[in-house]
Protein backbone atom coordinates (compact mmCIF):
# COMPACT_ATOMS: atom_id res chain seq x y z
CA UNK A 1 0.00 0.00 0.00
CA UNK A 2 1.40 3.37 -1.41
CA UNK A 3 0.42 6.55 0.22
CA UNK A 4 1.86 10.15 0.13
CA UNK A 5 1.85 13.70 0.60
CA UNK A 6 0.07 13.23 4.29
CA UNK A 7 1.79 16.60 5.16
CA UNK A 8 1.02 15.63 9.07
CA UNK A 9 1.09 19.28 10.85
CA UNK A 10 2.16 19.62 14.55
CA UNK A 11 -1.62 20.69 14.36
CA UNK A 12 -4.29 18.25 13.04
CA UNK A 13 -6.33 19.45 10.36
CA UNK A 14 -9.72 18.13 9.09
CA UNK A 15 -8.31 16.35 5.91
CA UNK A 16 -5.17 14.95 8.10
CA UNK A 17 -7.67 13.53 10.55
CA UNK A 18 -9.94 12.20 8.51
CA UNK A 19 -7.43 10.41 6.24
CA UNK A 20 -5.08 9.22 9.04
CA UNK A 21 -8.27 7.61 11.10
CA UNK A 22 -8.66 5.52 7.50
CA UNK A 23 -5.33 3.98 8.04
CA UNK A 24 -5.98 3.35 11.56
CA UNK A 25 -8.79 1.68 10.05
CA UNK A 26 -6.75 -0.26 7.26
CA UNK A 27 -3.78 -1.39 8.71
CA UNK A 28 -4.75 -3.83 11.29
CA UNK A 29 -7.02 -5.50 8.74
CA UNK A 30 -4.20 -6.37 6.50
CA UNK A 31 -3.36 -9.96 6.38
CA UNK A 32 -0.23 -12.27 4.86
CA UNK A 33 3.10 -10.17 4.00
CA UNK A 34 3.00 -6.63 2.88
CA UNK A 35 4.72 -3.22 2.21
CA UNK A 36 3.35 -0.58 3.61
CA UNK A 37 5.52 2.59 1.44
CA UNK A 38 5.14 6.50 2.93
CA UNK A 39 6.52 7.86 -0.57
CA UNK A 40 7.22 11.30 0.08
CA UNK A 41 5.95 14.57 1.76
CA UNK A 42 4.20 12.68 4.56
CA UNK A 43 5.30 15.21 6.98
CA UNK A 44 5.23 19.08 6.84
CA UNK A 45 8.70 19.87 8.26
CA UNK A 46 9.02 22.97 5.48
CA UNK A 47 6.11 25.03 5.92
CA UNK A 48 6.95 24.86 9.80
CA UNK A 49 10.67 25.47 10.09
CA UNK A 50 10.40 25.21 13.64
CA UNK A 51 8.27 21.71 14.04
CA UNK A 52 10.02 18.88 14.42
CA UNK A 53 9.52 15.11 13.47
CA UNK A 54 8.75 14.06 17.18
CA UNK A 55 6.15 16.78 17.84
CA UNK A 56 4.25 15.98 14.62
CA UNK A 57 4.22 12.04 15.51
CA UNK A 58 3.12 13.39 19.01
CA UNK A 59 0.37 15.36 17.20
CA UNK A 60 -0.56 12.77 15.31
CA UNK A 61 -0.02 9.52 18.19
CA UNK A 62 -3.18 7.43 16.96
CA UNK A 63 -1.69 7.07 13.02
CA UNK A 64 1.79 6.65 14.32
CA UNK A 65 0.83 3.70 16.59
CA UNK A 66 -1.24 1.65 14.20
CA UNK A 67 1.74 1.95 11.88
CA UNK A 68 4.13 0.83 14.50
CA UNK A 69 1.91 -1.76 15.12
CA UNK A 70 2.17 -2.97 11.56
CA UNK A 71 5.69 -2.71 11.19
CA UNK A 72 6.10 -4.62 13.85
CA UNK A 73 4.55 -7.92 12.36
CA UNK A 74 7.68 -9.97 10.73
CA UNK A 75 5.82 -10.26 7.69
CA UNK A 76 5.59 -6.46 7.23
CA UNK A 77 7.92 -4.12 6.07
CA UNK A 78 7.68 -0.15 6.30
CA UNK A 79 9.56 1.61 3.75
CA UNK A 80 9.86 5.87 4.07
CA UNK A 81 10.94 8.16 1.15
CA UNK A 82 11.80 11.58 1.19
CA UNK A 83 9.74 14.35 -0.60
CA UNK A 84 10.60 17.86 -0.93
CA UNK A 85 8.40 19.27 2.24
CA UNK A 86 10.24 16.73 4.50
CA UNK A 87 13.62 16.65 2.21
CA UNK A 88 15.39 16.50 5.86
CA UNK A 89 14.73 12.67 6.11
CA UNK A 90 17.59 12.42 3.66
CA UNK A 91 20.07 13.85 5.59
CA UNK A 92 19.16 14.52 9.02
CA UNK A 93 20.23 11.39 11.31
CA UNK A 94 17.62 12.64 14.22
CA UNK A 95 15.11 12.25 11.60
CA UNK A 96 15.61 8.99 10.69
CA UNK A 97 16.30 7.67 13.96
CA UNK A 98 13.02 8.95 14.71
CA UNK A 99 11.47 6.97 11.77
CA UNK A 100 12.77 3.96 12.63
CA UNK A 101 12.13 4.24 16.36
CA UNK A 102 8.29 5.80 16.86
CA UNK A 103 7.38 3.94 13.19
CA UNK A 104 9.09 1.26 13.22
CA UNK A 105 10.30 1.95 9.35
CA UNK A 106 12.83 -0.85 8.10
CA UNK A 107 13.94 1.39 5.10
CA UNK A 108 14.26 4.63 4.53
CA UNK A 109 15.93 6.25 1.22
CA UNK A 110 14.80 8.30 -2.30
CA UNK A 111 12.80 5.49 -3.51
CA UNK A 112 12.43 2.11 -3.93
CA UNK A 113 11.93 -0.62 -6.09
CA UNK A 114 8.89 -3.34 -4.96
CA UNK A 115 9.83 -6.87 -6.29
CA UNK A 116 5.90 -8.95 -6.14
CA UNK A 117 6.06 -12.61 -7.15
CA UNK A 118 3.07 -12.88 -9.32
CA UNK A 119 1.66 -16.49 -11.13
CA UNK A 120 3.18 -14.54 -14.21
CA UNK A 121 6.55 -13.92 -12.79
CA UNK A 122 8.61 -11.24 -10.99
CA UNK A 123 6.90 -7.89 -11.38
CA UNK A 124 9.16 -4.81 -10.29
CA UNK A 125 7.80 -1.65 -9.71
CA UNK A 126 9.61 1.76 -8.92
CA UNK A 127 8.32 4.26 -5.91
CA UNK A 128 9.41 7.54 -5.96
CA UNK A 129 8.07 11.06 -4.43
CA UNK A 130 8.06 12.65 -7.77
CA UNK A 131 9.44 16.03 -7.29
CA UNK A 132 12.32 15.38 -8.80
CA UNK A 133 9.93 15.48 -12.42
CA UNK A 134 9.12 18.92 -11.39
CA UNK A 135 11.92 21.24 -12.45
CA UNK A 136 10.67 23.82 -9.09
CA UNK A 137 10.99 21.62 -6.65
CA UNK A 138 13.85 19.10 -7.56
CA UNK A 139 17.33 18.80 -5.64
CA UNK A 140 20.39 18.55 -7.52
CA UNK A 141 21.52 16.15 -4.60
CA UNK A 142 18.53 15.18 -2.07
CA UNK A 143 21.33 14.81 0.57
CA UNK A 144 22.62 18.56 0.75
CA UNK A 145 20.94 20.40 4.26
CA UNK A 146 21.92 23.54 1.79
CA UNK A 147 19.81 22.34 -1.36
CA UNK A 148 16.77 24.43 -1.81
CA UNK A 149 15.18 24.12 -4.95
CA UNK A 150 12.91 27.40 -5.88
CA UNK A 151 9.64 25.62 -4.36
CA UNK A 152 11.02 25.97 -0.83
CA UNK A 153 11.42 29.73 -1.23
CA UNK A 154 8.35 30.03 -2.13
CA UNK A 155 6.92 28.22 0.54
CA UNK A 156 8.80 29.66 3.06
CA UNK A 157 9.36 33.10 2.31
CA UNK A 158 6.47 34.49 -0.11
CA UNK A 159 3.54 32.05 1.31
CA UNK A 160 3.47 33.83 4.78
CA UNK A 161 3.67 36.86 3.53
CA UNK A 162 0.30 35.96 1.81
CA UNK A 163 -1.02 34.46 4.84
CA UNK A 164 -3.02 37.03 5.71
CA UNK A 165 -5.19 36.69 1.91
CA UNK A 166 -5.46 33.44 2.92
CA UNK A 167 -8.23 33.32 5.08
CA UNK A 168 -11.78 31.95 5.04
CA UNK A 169 -14.04 33.61 2.29
CA UNK A 170 -10.62 35.70 0.96
CA UNK A 171 -9.79 35.72 -2.40
CA UNK A 172 -6.72 33.20 -1.61
CA UNK A 173 -8.23 31.04 0.38
CA UNK A 174 -6.39 27.89 0.07
CA UNK A 175 -3.61 28.86 -2.88
CA UNK A 176 -0.57 26.98 -1.32
CA UNK A 177 -3.55 23.90 -2.34
CA UNK A 178 -4.30 24.50 -5.72
CA UNK A 179 -4.28 21.25 -7.40
CA UNK A 180 -3.05 22.71 -10.91
CA UNK A 181 -1.14 26.01 -9.79
CA UNK A 182 -1.22 27.18 -13.50
CA UNK A 183 -5.30 28.62 -12.61
CA UNK A 184 -4.39 30.72 -9.90
CA UNK A 185 -5.21 33.45 -11.80
CA UNK A 186 -8.37 32.13 -12.99
CA UNK A 187 -9.13 31.31 -9.19
CA UNK A 188 -8.38 35.30 -8.29
CA UNK A 189 -11.10 36.13 -11.14
CA UNK A 190 -13.40 33.61 -9.85
CA UNK A 191 -13.35 34.63 -6.63
CA UNK A 192 -13.20 38.07 -7.76
CA UNK A 193 -16.84 38.01 -8.98
CA UNK A 194 -18.43 35.55 -6.55
CA UNK A 195 -16.92 37.04 -3.23
CA UNK A 196 -16.20 40.53 -3.49
CA UNK A 197 -18.77 41.56 -6.31
CA UNK A 198 -21.14 40.05 -6.02
CA UNK A 199 -21.09 39.65 -2.24
CA UNK A 200 -21.26 43.83 -2.38
CA UNK A 201 -24.18 44.70 -4.07
CA UNK A 202 -26.36 44.44 -1.07
CA UNK A 203 -25.35 48.17 -0.82
CA UNK A 204 -27.95 49.15 -4.06
CA UNK A 205 -30.94 48.52 -2.25
CA UNK A 206 -29.89 51.53 0.10
CA UNK A 207 -31.85 54.11 -1.61
CA UNK A 208 -34.63 51.98 -1.72
CA UNK A 209 -34.58 51.20 1.85
CA UNK A 210 -34.02 54.75 2.57
CA UNK A 211 -37.22 56.01 0.28
CA UNK A 212 -39.35 52.95 2.26
CA UNK A 213 -38.24 53.95 5.70
CA UNK A 214 -39.56 57.80 4.70
CA UNK A 215 -42.52 56.24 4.01
CA UNK A 216 -42.53 54.31 7.67
CA UNK A 217 -41.42 57.90 9.23
CA UNK A 218 -44.17 60.16 7.37
CA UNK A 219 -45.58 61.56 10.63
CA UNK A 220 -42.20 62.81 11.92
CA UNK A 221 -41.99 66.58 11.84
CA UNK A 222 -40.28 67.45 8.31
CA UNK A 223 -40.50 64.19 6.81
CA UNK A 224 -43.80 65.27 5.13
CA UNK A 225 -42.05 68.32 3.38
CA UNK A 226 -39.39 65.93 2.32
CA UNK A 227 -41.82 63.86 0.78
CA UNK A 228 -43.98 66.73 -0.92
CA UNK A 229 -40.40 67.82 -2.28
CA UNK A 230 -40.17 64.17 -4.19
CA UNK A 231 -37.35 63.13 -1.94
CA UNK A 232 -38.89 59.61 -2.34
CA UNK A 233 -39.13 59.98 -6.12
CA UNK A 234 -35.65 60.97 -6.45
CA UNK A 235 -34.31 58.00 -4.00
CA UNK A 236 -35.89 55.60 -6.20
CA UNK A 237 -34.94 56.86 -9.15
CA UNK A 238 -31.36 56.60 -7.70
CA UNK A 239 -31.64 53.48 -7.18
CA UNK A 240 -32.77 52.22 -10.47
CA UNK A 241 -29.64 54.13 -11.86
CA UNK A 242 -27.12 52.33 -9.79
CA UNK A 243 -28.71 49.25 -10.48
CA UNK A 244 -28.55 49.75 -14.03
CA UNK A 245 -25.15 50.79 -13.58
CA UNK A 246 -23.96 47.86 -11.50
CA UNK A 247 -25.24 45.89 -13.83
CA UNK A 248 -24.20 46.76 -16.97
CA UNK A 249 -20.90 46.46 -15.16
CA UNK A 250 -21.75 43.01 -14.46
CA UNK A 251 -22.20 42.12 -17.59
CA UNK A 252 -19.02 43.78 -19.26
CA UNK A 253 -16.72 41.87 -16.10
CA UNK A 254 -18.90 38.50 -17.00
CA UNK A 255 -18.02 38.40 -20.19
CA UNK A 256 -14.62 39.91 -19.83
CA UNK A 257 -13.73 36.74 -17.46
CA UNK A 258 -15.54 34.34 -19.72
CA UNK A 259 -12.99 35.47 -22.75
CA UNK A 260 -9.92 35.18 -20.76
CA UNK A 261 -10.97 31.72 -19.60
CA UNK A 262 -11.59 30.86 -23.15
CA UNK A 263 -7.98 32.10 -24.39
CA UNK A 264 -6.39 30.92 -21.50
CA UNK A 265 -7.63 27.44 -22.29
CA UNK A 266 -6.61 27.50 -26.03
CA UNK A 267 -2.71 28.74 -24.94
CA UNK A 268 -0.03 26.66 -24.24
CA UNK A 269 -1.14 26.94 -20.76
CA UNK A 270 -4.36 25.84 -20.82
CA UNK A 271 -2.67 22.88 -22.45
CA UNK A 272 -0.08 22.36 -19.85
CA UNK A 273 -2.72 22.10 -17.19
CA UNK A 274 -5.73 19.50 -16.59
CA UNK A 275 -5.54 16.23 -17.14
CA UNK A 276 -2.81 15.71 -20.18
CA UNK A 277 -0.22 18.07 -18.24
CA UNK A 278 -0.38 17.81 -14.53
CA UNK A 279 1.28 14.28 -14.20
CA UNK A 280 2.88 14.50 -17.59
CA UNK A 281 6.20 14.35 -16.72
CA UNK A 282 6.22 11.40 -14.21
CA UNK A 283 3.69 9.45 -17.22
CA UNK A 284 7.03 9.79 -19.68
CA UNK A 285 9.13 8.54 -16.68
CA UNK A 286 6.82 5.75 -16.25
CA UNK A 287 7.19 4.97 -20.49
CA UNK A 288 10.85 5.32 -20.11
CA UNK A 289 10.72 2.13 -16.71
CA UNK A 290 8.43 -0.17 -18.55
CA UNK A 291 10.93 0.14 -21.89
CA UNK A 292 13.40 -1.24 -19.36
CA UNK A 293 11.31 -4.11 -17.90
CA UNK A 294 8.97 -2.47 -15.33
CA UNK A 295 5.70 -3.03 -14.47
CA UNK A 296 5.15 0.21 -13.84
CA UNK A 297 5.98 3.65 -11.89
CA UNK A 298 4.31 4.85 -8.25
CA UNK A 299 4.30 8.87 -7.42
CA UNK A 300 3.09 11.23 -5.41
CA UNK A 301 3.77 15.36 -4.69
CA UNK A 302 0.87 16.24 -7.36
CA UNK A 303 -1.75 15.64 -5.39
CA UNK A 304 -3.76 14.58 -8.21
CA UNK A 305 -4.27 10.86 -8.17
CA UNK A 306 -3.95 8.72 -10.92
CA UNK A 307 -3.91 5.14 -12.16
CA UNK A 308 -3.54 5.18 -16.14
CA UNK A 309 -1.79 2.47 -18.74
CA UNK A 310 1.43 3.30 -20.09
CA UNK A 311 2.45 0.97 -22.86
CA UNK A 312 2.12 -2.79 -21.52
CA UNK A 313 2.86 -1.21 -17.63
CA UNK A 314 1.10 1.68 -15.75
CA UNK A 315 1.56 4.60 -13.91
CA UNK A 316 -0.08 5.10 -10.52
CA UNK A 317 -0.23 8.53 -8.47
CA UNK A 318 -1.00 8.08 -4.73
CA UNK A 319 -2.94 11.74 -4.32
CA UNK A 320 -2.68 12.92 -0.95
CA UNK A 321 -4.40 13.59 2.20
CA UNK A 322 -4.63 17.13 2.53
CA UNK A 323 -7.23 19.50 1.15
CA UNK A 324 -6.90 20.52 -2.20
CA UNK A 325 -8.52 23.26 -4.40
CA UNK A 326 -9.91 22.51 -7.38
CA UNK A 327 -11.87 24.23 -10.39
CA UNK A 328 -15.91 22.56 -10.52
CA UNK A 329 -17.90 23.15 -13.83
CA UNK A 330 -20.77 25.90 -13.03
CA UNK A 331 -24.35 26.17 -14.15
CA UNK A 332 -25.25 28.88 -17.23
CA UNK A 333 -21.90 28.51 -18.73
CA UNK A 334 -20.65 31.22 -15.63
CA UNK A 335 -17.01 31.00 -14.70
CA UNK A 336 -15.72 27.93 -12.87
CA UNK A 337 -15.86 28.18 -9.12
CA UNK A 338 -13.09 26.76 -6.90
CA UNK A 339 -14.12 24.69 -3.76
CA UNK A 340 -12.14 23.09 -1.74
CA UNK A 341 -11.78 19.28 -0.84
CA UNK A 342 -10.65 17.03 1.64
CA UNK A 343 -8.67 14.57 -0.35
CA UNK A 344 -7.86 10.80 0.66
CA UNK A 345 -5.74 8.26 -1.56
CA UNK A 346 -3.70 5.72 -1.90
CA UNK A 347 -2.87 2.99 -4.70
CA UNK A 348 -3.09 -0.68 -3.58
CA UNK A 349 -0.80 -3.25 -5.03
CA UNK A 350 -1.85 -7.39 -4.86
CA UNK A 351 0.63 -10.44 -6.52
CA UNK A 352 -2.12 -12.66 -7.47
CA UNK A 353 -1.76 -14.14 -10.78
CA UNK A 354 -0.90 -11.25 -12.11
CA UNK A 355 -0.33 -7.75 -10.98
CA UNK A 356 -3.43 -6.09 -9.78
CA UNK A 357 -3.56 -2.14 -8.78
CA UNK A 358 -6.58 -0.71 -7.17
CA UNK A 359 -6.81 3.16 -6.79
CA UNK A 360 -8.73 4.18 -3.42
CA UNK A 361 -9.89 7.73 -3.26
CA UNK A 362 -12.65 9.72 -1.17
CA UNK A 363 -13.47 13.38 -1.79
CA UNK A 364 -15.24 15.17 0.74
CA UNK A 365 -16.37 18.89 -0.29
CA UNK A 366 -15.67 21.81 2.38
CA UNK A 367 -18.71 24.03 2.68
CA UNK A 368 -18.04 27.37 0.80
CA UNK A 369 -18.50 30.49 2.65
CA UNK A 370 -20.02 32.30 -0.74
CA UNK A 371 -23.76 31.29 -0.98
CA UNK A 372 -23.22 32.11 -5.10
CA UNK A 373 -20.34 29.73 -5.67
CA UNK A 374 -22.39 27.26 -3.84
CA UNK A 375 -25.00 28.13 -6.60
CA UNK A 376 -23.21 27.73 -9.29
CA UNK A 377 -21.45 24.73 -8.39
CA UNK A 378 -22.34 21.41 -10.46
CA UNK A 379 -21.15 18.54 -7.66
CA UNK A 380 -19.51 15.59 -9.28
CA UNK A 381 -20.99 12.80 -8.46
CA UNK A 382 -18.45 10.51 -10.18
CA UNK A 383 -15.67 11.23 -7.48
CA UNK A 384 -16.97 9.14 -4.32
CA UNK A 385 -17.08 10.66 -0.45
CA UNK A 386 -16.15 7.61 1.06
CA UNK A 387 -12.66 5.94 0.28
CA UNK A 388 -13.68 3.30 -2.29
CA UNK A 389 -12.00 1.75 -5.29
CA UNK A 390 -12.22 4.14 -8.94
CA UNK A 391 -10.33 2.35 -10.72
CA UNK A 392 -8.29 -0.99 -10.97
CA UNK A 393 -5.72 -2.65 -13.61
CA UNK A 394 -5.86 -4.83 -15.64
CA UNK A 395 -9.42 -5.20 -16.61
CA UNK A 396 -11.07 -2.61 -14.73
CA UNK A 397 -10.87 1.50 -15.37
CA UNK A 398 -8.58 4.07 -15.46
CA UNK A 399 -8.66 7.49 -13.14
CA UNK A 400 -9.20 10.02 -13.55
CA UNK A 401 -12.44 9.92 -16.58
CA UNK A 402 -11.52 12.27 -19.07
CA UNK A 403 -14.78 14.52 -18.86
CA UNK A 404 -13.68 16.73 -21.20
CA UNK A 405 -13.08 14.37 -23.76
CA UNK A 406 -16.44 13.36 -23.76
CA UNK A 407 -17.85 17.15 -23.14
CA UNK A 408 -18.22 17.94 -26.86
CA UNK A 409 -19.79 14.91 -28.00
CA UNK A 410 -22.08 15.06 -25.48
CA UNK A 411 -23.06 18.85 -25.87
CA UNK A 412 -23.36 18.03 -29.24
CA UNK A 413 -25.69 14.66 -29.08
CA UNK A 414 -28.15 17.13 -26.32
CA UNK A 415 -28.58 19.98 -28.93
CA UNK A 416 -29.33 17.08 -32.07
CA UNK A 417 -31.62 15.48 -29.71
CA UNK A 418 -33.50 18.92 -28.74
CA UNK A 419 -33.47 19.88 -31.93
CA UNK A 420 -35.40 16.95 -33.43
CA UNK A 421 -38.43 16.78 -30.32
CA UNK A 422 -38.76 20.19 -31.19
CA UNK A 423 -38.64 20.44 -34.66
CA UNK A 424 -41.35 17.41 -34.30
CA UNK A 425 -43.67 19.55 -31.95
CA UNK A 426 -43.07 22.29 -34.39
CA UNK A 427 -44.70 20.50 -36.93
CA UNK A 428 -47.65 19.49 -34.88
CA UNK A 429 -48.33 22.88 -34.11
CA UNK A 430 -48.58 24.12 -37.21
CA UNK A 431 -50.39 21.15 -38.57
CA UNK A 432 -52.96 21.76 -35.48
CA UNK A 433 -53.06 25.81 -36.46
CA UNK A 434 -53.89 25.18 -39.85
CA UNK A 435 -56.89 22.80 -39.12
CA UNK A 436 -58.22 24.27 -36.13
CA UNK A 437 -57.83 27.56 -37.77
CA UNK A 438 -57.58 31.28 -36.71
CA UNK A 439 -59.92 33.09 -34.45
CA UNK A 440 -62.69 34.62 -35.99
CA UNK A 441 -61.72 38.22 -34.50
CA UNK A 442 -58.35 37.88 -35.92
CA UNK A 443 -59.77 36.42 -39.42
CA UNK A 444 -61.84 39.36 -39.64
CA UNK A 445 -58.95 42.01 -39.33
CA UNK A 446 -57.09 40.09 -41.47
CA UNK A 447 -59.78 39.89 -44.55
CA UNK A 448 -60.05 43.67 -44.24
CA UNK A 449 -56.19 43.71 -45.09
CA UNK A 450 -56.06 40.98 -47.33
CA UNK A 451 -57.68 39.16 -49.94
CA UNK A 452 -59.79 35.93 -48.91
CA UNK A 453 -57.31 33.46 -50.80
CA UNK A 454 -54.27 34.55 -49.11
CA UNK A 455 -54.79 32.91 -45.31
CA UNK A 456 -56.11 29.72 -47.10
CA UNK A 457 -52.90 29.55 -49.17
CA UNK A 458 -51.18 30.04 -45.61
CA UNK A 459 -53.11 26.96 -44.02
CA UNK A 460 -51.91 24.58 -46.99
CA UNK A 461 -48.36 25.57 -46.31
CA UNK A 462 -48.45 25.71 -43.00
CA UNK A 463 -49.50 21.84 -43.27
CA UNK A 464 -46.81 21.15 -45.64
CA UNK A 465 -44.23 22.84 -43.58
CA UNK A 466 -45.43 20.76 -40.79
CA UNK A 467 -44.83 17.32 -42.79
CA UNK A 468 -41.46 18.78 -43.42
CA UNK A 469 -40.37 19.32 -39.99
CA UNK A 470 -41.56 16.57 -39.03
CA UNK A 471 -40.09 14.46 -41.71
CA UNK A 472 -36.89 16.53 -41.30
CA UNK A 473 -36.53 15.83 -37.98
CA UNK A 474 -34.49 12.43 -38.28
CA UNK A 475 -31.86 13.79 -40.50
CA UNK A 476 -31.42 16.55 -37.65
CA UNK A 477 -31.02 14.35 -35.68
CA UNK A 478 -28.16 12.81 -37.31
CA UNK A 479 -26.53 16.10 -37.46
CA UNK A 480 -26.80 16.63 -41.46
CA UNK A 481 -26.03 20.41 -42.26
CA UNK A 482 -28.30 20.15 -45.47
CA UNK A 483 -31.61 18.78 -43.19
CA UNK A 484 -30.25 21.93 -40.90
CA UNK A 485 -30.18 24.49 -43.50
CA UNK A 486 -34.09 23.69 -44.71
CA UNK A 487 -34.92 23.48 -41.34
CA UNK A 488 -33.60 27.29 -40.58
CA UNK A 489 -35.71 28.63 -43.96
CA UNK A 490 -38.53 26.68 -43.33
CA UNK A 491 -38.52 28.07 -39.92
CA UNK A 492 -38.02 31.76 -41.11
CA UNK A 493 -41.08 31.29 -43.28
CA UNK A 494 -43.44 29.61 -40.85
CA UNK A 495 -43.26 33.11 -38.99
CA UNK A 496 -44.34 34.72 -42.29
CA UNK A 497 -47.08 31.98 -42.84
CA UNK A 498 -48.61 32.28 -39.88
CA UNK A 499 -48.79 35.65 -39.52
CA UNK A 500 -50.74 35.63 -43.16
CA UNK A 501 -52.55 32.81 -41.97
CA UNK A 502 -54.39 34.42 -39.17
CA UNK A 503 -52.32 36.67 -37.03
CA UNK A 504 -51.18 33.93 -35.10
CA UNK A 505 -48.61 35.86 -34.06
CA UNK A 506 -47.51 33.20 -30.90
CA UNK A 507 -46.58 30.26 -33.36
CA UNK A 508 -44.34 33.22 -35.35
CA UNK A 509 -42.61 34.07 -32.46
CA UNK A 510 -42.01 30.44 -31.81
CA UNK A 511 -40.61 29.52 -34.98
CA UNK A 512 -38.64 32.48 -34.95
CA UNK A 513 -37.16 30.93 -31.89
CA UNK A 514 -36.42 27.97 -32.63
CA UNK A 515 -34.70 29.30 -35.78
CA UNK A 516 -32.61 31.23 -34.47
CA UNK A 517 -32.07 28.84 -31.87
CA UNK A 518 -30.73 26.46 -34.07
CA UNK A 519 -28.59 29.10 -36.12
CA UNK A 520 -26.53 29.35 -32.11
CA UNK A 521 -26.34 25.76 -32.43
CA UNK A 522 -24.78 25.69 -36.10
CA UNK A 523 -22.06 24.16 -35.12
CA UNK A 524 -23.54 20.88 -34.23
CA UNK A 525 -24.85 20.02 -37.35
CA UNK A 526 -21.81 19.57 -39.49
CA UNK A 527 -22.40 16.19 -41.14
CA UNK A 528 -22.64 15.91 -45.21
CA UNK A 529 -24.41 12.99 -45.87
CA UNK A 530 -23.32 10.74 -49.00
CA UNK A 531 -24.35 11.27 -52.15
CA UNK A 532 -25.13 15.32 -51.31
CA UNK A 533 -23.64 16.19 -54.28
CA UNK A 534 -25.64 14.46 -56.30
CA UNK A 535 -28.91 14.68 -54.48
CA UNK A 536 -27.88 18.64 -55.18
CA UNK A 537 -27.11 18.46 -58.87
CA UNK A 538 -30.76 16.38 -59.13
CA UNK A 539 -32.16 19.47 -57.49
CA UNK A 540 -30.86 21.94 -59.38
CA UNK A 541 -31.30 19.78 -62.95
CA UNK A 542 -35.05 19.74 -62.25
CA UNK A 543 -35.14 23.18 -61.18
CA UNK A 544 -33.70 24.46 -64.94
CA UNK A 545 -36.49 22.02 -66.41
CA UNK A 546 -39.06 23.38 -64.65
CA UNK A 547 -37.85 26.94 -65.36
CA UNK A 548 -37.23 26.36 -68.88
CA UNK A 549 -40.86 24.34 -70.02
CA UNK A 550 -42.95 25.99 -72.19
CA UNK A 551 -46.05 27.14 -70.40
CA UNK A 552 -49.24 25.54 -70.57
CA UNK A 553 -51.43 25.94 -73.61
CA UNK A 554 -54.87 25.85 -71.70
CA UNK A 555 -56.86 29.10 -72.38
CA UNK A 556 -57.17 31.34 -68.77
Amino acid sequence: MVVSDLHLHTTVTDAAKACTAELVEVLPRWQGPGVHVIAGDGFELLAEPAATIDEVLDAHAEWAAAVKAFAADHEHELVVLSGNHDGQIAWDPHVVDALRERLGATEVALAVDLLLDTGAGEEKVRVVHGNQTDPYNAFVDPRDPIDTPFGHHVVRQLLPETSGLDRPGGLLEGLRWLAEPLQGSEMVGSRLLYRMVVGRLWWLAIPFLAAFLLRLVAFLPGVDRLLRDDAERWLLGLGVALLVVSLVAALVAVATMLRVHRTLAQTDIGKRSGLGGHNAAARESAAALVAQGFAGLVSGHTHSPELSVVGVGFYGNSGCGVQVVEARRARLGLPRPFVALNRCSRLELAAHEVLEVRLVLADVPVRSPALLERLVTVADKDVPTTPRVVAGLPGSSTYPFDASALGDWARRRRARRWAAGLLVAAGVVNIASAILGPSTGRIAELEDALPLRFPRVASVLAVLIGVALIGLARSVRRGYRPAWSAVVVLLAGTSLVMLTKGVDVEEGLLGLALALWLVAERRHFRVHPPGQRRWLAGAIGLGVLASASPPSSRPA
